[in-house]
């Protein structure tokens, strides 16, 4: 379903992000983010490459392997195309993250880990996408080690699994919470 249509506008920038988890031979899982940026114009700046319109500004990777518990492993950080040649060296600081769990609270750890000064902020804005892209491919993972869920892991993480939703009420009647007419 598409949005509304908006008044008269032109495009003037152009971001995609796209994540890919994959299951690996050895029981490890690779979540991968790839993110580019590119300008609708030309860009000439002082101390930075010149771009034409279409080039990408930033055209970065990052990996996390993580083990089946979702623990961070290693970190894998590449930049095809960055504004500054400084900007090399700020993926380095996200191998802080080994032995990190994503999971509730991953990106508030995670950022807490990495000073800003040391982080490609751009970088770590793929964080978020690939602690839930992570989410997602491991969701079934470990079912058999630990087959019963009873919610609690999920409640009030979302509009769907807050307390006093119809799905918690059908799914895990036990943590249903009745809220008065008055809230």
């Amino acid at each position: 379903m598409p949005l509304t249509n908006s008044t008269g506008r032109k495009l003037s920038h152009k971001r995609n992000i796209s994540c890919y988890a994959y299951e690996r031979d050895d029981g490890l899982w690779d979540i991968e983010a790839h993110m580019t940026d590119a300008k609708t114009f030309s860009i000439m700046e002082p101390f930075m490459p010149p771009l034409k319109a279409g080039d990408y500004i930033h055209d970065m990777w990052l990996r996390i392997t993580v083990d089946r518990q979702r623990t961070v492993v290693a970190v894998e950080a590449k930049m095809d195309a960055k504004p500054y040649r400084e900007c090399h060296g700020g993926g380095e600081s996200l191998n802080s993250l080994v032995g990190l769990k994503i999971t509730t609270g991953f990106l508030r750890k995670a950022r807490a880990r990495i000073s800003k000064r040391h982080r490609c902020t751009h970088l770590a804005e793929l964080l978020g996408p690939i602690g839930t892209t992570a989410h997602q491919a491991l969701f079934n993972v470990n079912k058999e080690e630990n087959p019963v869920r009873d919610g609690r892991d999920v409640l009030n993480s979302c509009y769907a699994y807050s307390e006093t939703s119809e799905l918690i009420k059908r799914r895990w009647p036990h943590l249903h919470v009745t809220v008065s007419a008055d809230e």
